[in-house]
């Protein structure tokens, strides 16, 4: 076995909160993260070329700041040897950037999650779970729940993952929808450092801070005021935005906003139980 494929699945936050700036300067969060569907691909080899090749289905990604090469760096540092002689990632992208749907955390966990399983393929010991874990935090925030995904609570910096919560009943068709216009995430905490005093808090099992913030593109507002006249239960952005996503009781009614949407990404999926899948192994 030298070549390991998975899937990455997004995310999306049904609760979003920020809490307060810590000490080390990142910004404490409390959030509600659910798995779903969309996900990208990745592969993970046993290269005859030491060191780390990383290639990608879109050629503007920066690789020099890319997640999936930090995450083979930080299993080396925090887990375990990589393979001998070295890896092969390479990642096809369907998970749309600056959208609040965690695509480059997904990549990087799936990365992580490859790096153990071709160890043991090779015949080398896995890391430990534990070490696995602070591997992942060392990566991003969001990276640990995207391992373990399913819908669970996030604290701290978004790296304390709790318990799987279970499931969201009755299950929704989700539709995910995205404008050509996106935004940064580190201006978008910036934003709400400028504002944190006069933001209205989340209340109930569904709300986004970020939402309040004057940044936030028109066409965001726009979105899901479509997506509630079409009967979601529930329409907001993902994370930073600006994604947004919308429950809706049967596919045909999620269908029936998508074709009303005019933006370049649209998918109707539905909630996953993981967050890294590994599809296959050869």
């Amino acid at each position: 076995m030298n070549t390991i494929f998975l899937k990455a699945y997004a995310k999306i936050n049904l609760r979003l909160d920020i809490t307060g700036v810590r000490e080390d300067g990142y910004h404490s969060v409390d959030m509600v993260n659910q798995s779903v569907g969309l996900h990208d691909l990745v592969s993970v080899s046993q290269s005859e070329e030491p060191g780390i090749q990383v290639t990608f289905s879109e050629p503007w990604i920066p690789k020099e700041t890319n997640s999936a090469i930090m995450a083979c760096q930080a299993f080396q540092e925090f887990a375990a040897d990589l393979p001998a002689p070295g890896v092969k990632v390479n990642i096809r992208k369907s998970i749309p950037s600056r959208a609040g749907y965690g695509g480059g955390s997904a990549d990087a966990a799936a990365v992580l999650v490859g790096l153990s399983a071709l160890r043991v393929g090779t015949g080398q010991s896995a890391p430990a779970g534990a070490d696995l874990m602070k591997a992942a935090a060392a990566v991003g925030s969001d990276v640990p729940f995207c391992m373990l995904g399913g819908l669970r609570r996030c604290t701290g910096k978004g790296e304390i993952v709790g318990e799987n919560l279970g499931e969201l009943s009755p299950a929704p068709v989700i539709l995910l929808a995205k404008p050509k216009v996106g935004m940064s995430t580190p201006a978008a905490y910036a934003e709400i450092d400028k504002h944190y005093d006069s933001l209205r808090r989340p209340e109930g099992e569904y709300g986004n801070v970020f939402e309040e913030l004057p940044i936030v593109p028109w066409i965001v507002h726009s979105l899901k005021e479509i997506m509630l006249r079409h009967g979601a239960s529930v329409a907001q952005m993902s994370g930073s935005g600006t994604g947004c996503f919308a429950f809706f009781d049967s596919a045909e009614a999620a269908e029936r906003c998508r074709k009303g949407l005019r933006v370049p990404f649209t998918e109707v999926t539905s909630c996953v139980k993981c967050g890294v899948e590994v599809s296959a192994a050869i």
